[in-house]
Parts: structure tokens; C-alpha cells; sequence
């Protein structure tokens, strides 16, 4: 029987508050924007988000980057099959499902030479960035970006504006709630609530809501990162920003440390996390019935999720020296390596 121990190394010391926005080095890729760049820049009014969102669909396998200063994704992604429910859209899949909420996007922007698309807050901040996957056909990018955008660097699609006194079940919060289906491989309401910044962590609730919910020491994340990738144990990592929950199933197979971000690799999808801003960690097990087994929940100081780790669940039973036992979901690596982080 293996036993998985974990050690922090001494450079992984742990920080019980996040770096000041000043001092927080920002993520690469996605360009900064100001509200006054915002309100200068030329904009167009378009049709509402699903016809839009439809002639994103056109474009087949996008390459997709969610950035935020503590936690960034890189990945593929096709918006083939995504559904929008008024202010709500998702996308569901076996290795990869989004929810996307339309009422915190304000607009579309091309990048200056229009190889991106960015989808901006009301404050001018990029959300989210989708460019072409290489070796597509950079002409039907340029048509549907034209028919898009127009000669405008900016696109505004018309929203509905709710009554004056809304009833409380159109509450975003409510609405949400009714919205995501009980699907295992997409974010459920707590996920996308706790991501997106409207669902606070409550350490009570988390116990009610889990067979059990055990704080573990951030200083051990990074090592349980590295040997993730080590064993090559397939796992699903959502995470998200203000408008969007992301999960992702994949394998890295290749794990990197610097200047403070742990970076994990695989095939078509790397993730990369600010190691400072886990403020706390918990091993999570699953409801009653459930058979997903014990998730690694991450938060920061200001009791945001950062990211939902779990393994995917194990097709076969697992294997010991003495006989074959079943092990409810979670392959035998994933049960040790949460051992040890609770032990």
C-alpha cells in the first residue's frame, strides 16, 4: 500500500494575506485597460448576446486565456453547442464546461491588430481573451470578427433592463441558482457563486454541505501540485473571474515554480496559480451519494474560491497487494495524496 507525505519546502512559506494590488505582479497575456481608454475608444451598440455568441460558434476550436492577477488559464475551447438562457450561458462537456454570466459583460474589443477578441467589464477590464486555434483558416476569424465589429474597436450588445422592483427570484443569486442543473461535470451554484466573487466561503457551510471539510496548510499546495503532475493523474480544475466558472479535465504532466505562481502543464492546457494569495485550503468530501470523491478547495483573504481541484473519477477498482478493493470514485493516488494532506 503506497503512502503518500508531503513536506513544504522552505521557499513555499505560508502568507496569510494577499500582496497589496500594487505589489501583485500582473499575469501576462491579457493587456490592461482603464475606464478612461474605455469611454474614449470608439464602440458600436449590436444585437443582444446569443446572436452574437452564435457567430463565435462559427469559428470551431478557439484558443481560450482567463487572467486574473492570482490565478490564469490557458486552454482550448469551442463554443459549438453553448446555450444562453437570458443573462446566463453555459456549455457543458465531458472534459470541459463553462457558465458564463451575461449580465457582468459589457462589451466585445478586438486586440489592435484583431487577432483576439476580449470580453470587457463595464470598467474597460479584460475578462476574458479567445483568439484562433493555430493552423485554422485566419479568413473566417477576420469575416466573423467583421461581422462582429464592424469598423469599431468596441461592441456593446443591447441588454434587458430588469423591472424596478424585480421579485426576489430574479435575484442573480436566485437566478443563478435555478439556472445551473445538477450536471457532475459542469460548476454547480456554489462553485460558480464562490468563483465569480457573490458567494463568500463559510467555513459552517461548508461542513453542512460535505460529508466532511478539513483546513489543511497552504504551505503544502505547491508539493501537491508537483506530484499531481508527477503521477499524471488526470484531474478537473475549475476556476474563474467575475463573469466566469471554467472546468477542465486534463492530465500536466510537466510542473514549474518561480517567482512565487506554481505552473502546471499538459497537452492543450496549462493553468497557473499565485501561491501568496491562498489564504486557506480544504479537503472537501463529497455529498451523500455522491460519487466524485474529496475536492481541494483553494480561497483567498477576502474568502474567494480561487480554484476547485478533483480527481477524475477512477473507472476501475482499485488494486492493493492483498485483494481488489473499490475505492468510491477516487483513484487510489488522489485517495493517498488527501490522506496525507489531512493526516
Amino acid at each position: 500500500m503506497s503512502v503518500t507525505t508531503l513536506r513544504p519546502a522552505p521557499k513555499h512559506q505560508r502568507r496569510s494575506h494577499a500582496p497589496p494590488a500594487s505589489a501583485t505582479t500582473p499575469s501576462p497575456g491579457l493587456p490592461a485597460r482603464t475606464p478612461l481608454h474605455h469611454a474614449a475608444a470608439g464602440l458600436r451598440l449590436s444585437g443582444h448576446w446569443p446572436e452574437l455568441l452564435c457567430d463565435l460558434a462559427l469559428l470551431g476550436d478557439l484558443r481560450l486565456e482567463l487572467a486574473t492577477t492570482r490565478v490564469r488559464l490557458l486552454d482550448r475551447v469551442s463554443l459549438a453547442g453553448l446555450r444562453v438562457d437570458g443573462p446566463f450561458a453555459s456549455l457543458h462537456g465531458t472534459d470541459q464546461s463553462l457558465r458564463l454570466l451575461l449580465a457582468r459583460c459589457h462589451a466585445l474589443s478586438a486586440a489592435p491588430a484583431r487577432d483576439a477578441l476580449l470580453l470587457e467589464d463595464d470598467l474597460g477590464r479584460p475578462l476574458l481573451r479567445l483568439r484562433p486555434d493555430a493552423g485554422r483558416d485566419a479568413r473566417l476569424w477576420r469575416l466573423v470578427m467583421g461581422g462582429i465589429l464592424g469598423n469599431a474597436e468596441r461592441v456593446v450588445p443591447l441588454q434587458q433592463t430588469p423591472p424596478a422592483l424585480a421579485p426576489l427570484a430574479s435575484h442573480p443569486l436566485a437566478a443563478l441558482q435555478a439556472l445551473c442543473a445538477d450536471d457532475p461535470d459542469a460548476p454547480g451554484f456554489a462553485d460558480t457563486a464562490e468563483l465569480t466573487g457573490q458567494l463568500a466561503l463559510d467555513p459552517g457551510r461548508l461542513r453542512h454541505a460535505a460529508a466532511a471539510a478539513v483546513a489543511v496548510d497552504p504551505a503544502l499546495i505547491p508539493c501537491a501540485l508537483r506530484a499531481l503532475c508527477e503521477e499524471l493523474l488526470p484531474i478537473a480544475i475549475t476556476t474563474g473571474s467575475d463573469a466566469l466558472a471554467l472546468r477542465r479535465r486534463a492530465a500536466f504532466h510537466a510542473y514549474d515554480y518561480a517567482l512565487g505562481r506554481a505552473r502546471l502543464s499538459g497537452d492543450a492546457t496549462r493553468f497557473e496559480l499565485d501561491v501568496a494569495a491562498i489564504d486557506s485550503a480544504w479537503v472537501v468530501g463529497s455529498d451523500a451519494g455522491a460519487t466524485g470523491g474529496r475536492q481541494l478547495r483553494l480561497y483567498d483573504a477576502d474568502s474567494r474560491a480561487l480554484a476547485v481541484i478533483a480527481a477524475a473519477p477512477a473507472s476501475a477498482a482499485c488494486r492493493s497487494d492483498a485483494a481488489v478493493a473499490p475505492c468510491g470514485g477516487e483513484p487510489r493516488f488522489w485517495r493517498s495524496l488527501m490522506n496525507a494532506l489531512t493526516s
